[in-house]
């Protein structure tokens, strides 16, 4: 199961390349709020400091620690200090006289203390991570004895002085400590930040459909609000924190986190709880805006919290509140279909299903009238954005920007963030995410996506079954819309493989004429496997000119004749079109778009994976054409990573593809493993059939229905039934363990394995072990693919 605008391409990560991934993500600009709307609409305001409390805090603590104009603690500003982190060590003993004076006056401890600690890194579940903030607010309770992410509530980034390089790095390093918050604990629903140049201080929220600011105050000159500021996080509720209640970590097991995770149902007043035993996969959380989708395989607790029921799958997630819910979807698919037999057979069952709700109100992000009431000015003005690349106009500092520019065109999707996503960021108007709701949904099968496969054969089968369930919906008037290899399940019983189709969050009637008056901002689907029509958002096949029913001039106007005698025309009678003619077409997504995407699911296991042939016994060795030496490998393989980047990294590659004379077959000949060489045909074949039905289908865009697929349809079974058996040639067969750009990373030489057919291990000739189960976790992450957290399976190469 994937989100919206996720990616499953795998590259080779660095923190840093991460931090300027999710940097992208967030946008070039955000929304800058009056500090006084930030404490009304964002900061915590359910605590136990009233306004009386809160001015005899102020008289208190500004008696003893500020004096003539300044903070005691700073006899001068952090800019003439020598050491950044020691200018900022006034800020914690502000903090200790906060706390001091509460206890002696109101007998109430903090939640969270402000702690200051930037040569030690925080623990992580990835091990890997080495971030490390310069200073937090974090949970007086913690979960962990030493400082941990999952404790941090409002992490802090500082700077003794306030130039532009200073302020960039703690821009992009505050996104990025939001960002990580949200994605190292499934708890956490928002997330808040703040940072600090010499005396100018800003806070930050990132929520599943915003990231924003404030404007800049000097807590120097602004006491009050400095303290106003530190009394409202230290008192706050750790639910108005960002914290889910409705979510209990439990005690780590085997390094993991599980949690206990409540769900609404309609017929119960109270909720079923689940405990997660396996996270199937986070792919959203590892974007910053948007579903924030994570799966879990779960069991039911009875009420002496043990396991009852067979095991079923959780999923978490934050679909646009105006969305109907995804079992409401499925629920209206399936009755439209009607009684196809075994249609539910190629669906999910929903066991439970229900928004979360916190406090007795549901969990949302803020509704557009909070929005607009929290980008006003106070004085009447524009609502401000703030440039979160802040500019440096001398010209050292312009190439350096255009340095950075260029890298982000080349970006990784360590965050879901392709460069070409990225840089859409750029060049377009801020994208305005709809308002969310936090909702769960349980289901009865377990099952496990294409991304988990390795086995090619079954990968293809796969693909070719999946067409049914989504011609079933095209026929009923439905299009999914986010077809992708993490929403195609499978269930493999021997040699036999059974498909469902899921993620039908996405799923839509098809619009004929106008399109809906509900429009959403960002594109769904899943970027590696969009259609290139839907990523651009504009038909691509059009007729070079609308044909008009008649023509303006008549068949044969005696004007058109004369202008051969050189007469000039007067008073000719013209035929006007009719207005809707004129209309811009809006572009609607329609079948075609799916099929597209199941046919980009097929390159994107044969162009950006790597291979490993899999002989069933001894006795018939591999022939020369199907083989590759180390030294033809080393030539190839930089190659096909190229090739795999142009279509699912860079993406500039995608819309030269889908034109008629693009030279696929021939690409996949040179690029591509021998063995796969003679799968280029089928897979060309299935492109060419898709321009043809594109071309023709756009002769009249206003009236494209499921029958303009059925050609492609046709196509797709054939192609991959062909595909299937040229994957499982005598004596071999094919599987795509890992991405190209993990085969080049780790400069691996193919290994050629033995087994027997009913043998489903695979091990290296020399005996060693796969990658650990931190890199399988690290590298599936970094594609944006489910991946499978035990050891076991990371062994086994899945």
């Amino acid at each position: 199961m994937s989100a919206q605008g996720s990616s499953t391409t795998e590259f080779s990560q660095d923190l840093s390349t991460w931090r300027s991934a999710v940097f992208a993500c967030a946008g070039l600009t955000v929304p800058q709020v009056d500090i006084s709307r930030f404490f009304t609409y964002l900061l915590p305001h359910s605590g136990p400091i009233t306004a009386g409390k809160f001015d005899a805090i102020c008289e208190d603590v500004l008696a003893s620690q500020y004096d003539n104009g300044r903070w005691i603690s700073f006899e001068e500003d952090p800019a003439q200090g020598k050491k950044e982190h020691l200018g900022f060590g006034g800020l914690v003993k502000i903090a200790q006289a906060v706390e001091s004076t509460v206890r002696t006056k109101f007998s109430l401890e903090p939640t969270a203390v402000l702690d200051s600690a930037p040569d030690n890194v925080p623990g992580s579940k990835r091990r890997s991570d080495t971030t490390r903030p310069d200073g937090y607010f974090i949970l007086r309770e913690r979960q962990c004895t030493e400082p941990h992410w999952i404790d941090i509530a409002f992490p802090a980034e500082y700077k003794g002085q306030d130039g532009v390089k200073e302020t960039n790095d703690d821009i992009e390093k505050t996104v990025w400590n939001m960002h990580h918050i949200m994605r190292e604990d499934a708890r956490r629903r928002f997330a808040f930040g703040f940072t600090i140049e010499n005396r100018t201080v800003r806070l930050w929220f990132a929520g599943r459909a915003e990231v924003l600011v404030s404007d800049p105050f000097d807590f120097v000159s602004q006491p009050k609000l400095l303290l106003k500021f530190f009394t409202t996080v230290m008192y706050a509720t750790t639910d108005d924190l960002g914290w889910d209640p409705t979510m209990t970590l439990v005690p780590e097991t085997d390094g993991k986190h599980q949690y206990d995770i409540q769900v609404a149902v309609s017929t119960d007043p109270m909720p079923v709880v689940y405990r997660t035993t396996r996270l199937i996969s986070n792919v959203g959380a590892c974007r910053l805006r948007g579903r924030g989708t994570r799966v879990w395989e779960v069991r039911q607790l009875n009420a002496n919290s043990c396991f009852t029921g067979p095991p079923r799958v959780l999923k978490d997630s934050w679909p646009d509140t105006d969305r109907p819910r995804e079992a409401e979807v499925l629920a209206q698919v399936l009755r439209d279909i009607g009684s196809v037999e075994e249609a539910q057979d190629f669906f999910l069952t929903v066991e439970a299903a229900g928004d979360v709700s916190i406090g007795g109100a549901v969990d949302q992000t803020l509704p557009e009238s909070d929005r607009d009431q929290l980008y006003a000015r106070d004085n009447g003005e524009e609502p401000k954005r703030f440039d979160l690349m802040q500019v440096d106009n001398s010209e050292r500092a312009t190439q350096g920007r255009d340095k950075t520019l260029q890298s982000l065109d080349g970006e990784v999707r360590g965050s879901q963030v392709s460069s070409f996503s990225a840089l859409q960021h750029q060049l377009q108007e801020p994208v305005r995410f709809c308002p969310k709701t936090h909702h769960r949904i349980v289901f009865k099968e377990v099952c496990k996506s294409l991304n988990e496969e390795i086995d090619l054969p079954t990968i293809l089968v796969a693909l070719r079954l999946v067409c049914k369930p989504l011609n079933l919906m095209h026929k009923s008037g439905w299009v999914h819309r986010d077809i992708s290899a993490g929403n195609i399940l499978i269930v493999v019983l021997g040699d036999r493989v059974k498909v469902k189709l899921a993620d039908l969050e996405y799923a839509k009637k098809c619009e004929r004429g106008p399109a809906s008056s509900t429009l959403h901002e960002v594109r769904t689907g899943t970027q590696d496997f969009m259609a290139v029509e839907v990523h651009a958002q504009d038909y691509k096949f059009l007729p070079e000119s609308m044909i008009i029913d008649q023509d303006p001039f008549g068949p044969a106007d005696p004007a058109i004749q004369g202008l051969a005698e050189g007469i000039i025309p007067r008073r000719v009678r013209v035929v006007i079109p009719p207005p809707e003619l004129d209309e811009e077409l809006v572009f609607t997504y329609n079948p075609l778009h799916d099929l597209e995407s199941i046919w980009w699911v097929m390159a994107f296991f044969l162009i950006n994976k790597d291979v490993r042939l899999v002989l069933w016994g001894p006795e018939k060795p591999l022939l020369p054409e199907f083989s590759e030496t180390p030294t033809a490998r080393s030539i190839r393989l930089p190659k096909q990573a190229k090739f795999a980047h142009s279509l699912f990294l860079y993406g500039r590659e995608r819309v030269r593809l889908m034109e008629i004379g693009y030279k696929l077959k021939n690409k996949i000949a040179k690029y591509l493993h021998p063995a796969l060489r003679a799968l280029g045909a089928p897979l060309n074949d299935i492109r060419v059939a898709l321009i043809k039905a594109y071309t023709a289908a756009e002769v009249d865009v206003r009236n494209i229905d499921h029958r303009a697929a059925q050609t492609v349809l046709a196509q797709l079974n054939t192609s991959l039934a062909q595909a299937a058996m040229l994957s499982s040639p005598d004596p071999f067969s094919i599987e795509v363990p890992s991405s190209i750009a993990r085969s080049l990373k780790n400069d691996a030489s193919l290994k050629t394995t033995k087994r027997k057919p009913s043998d489903n291990s695979t091990i290296d000739d020399d005996g060693e072990d796969g990658q650990d189960g931190e890199d399988a976790r690290d590298d599936a992450e970094a594609r944006g693919g489910d991946f499978r957290s035990d050891r076991k399976r990371a062994k086994k190469g899945q």
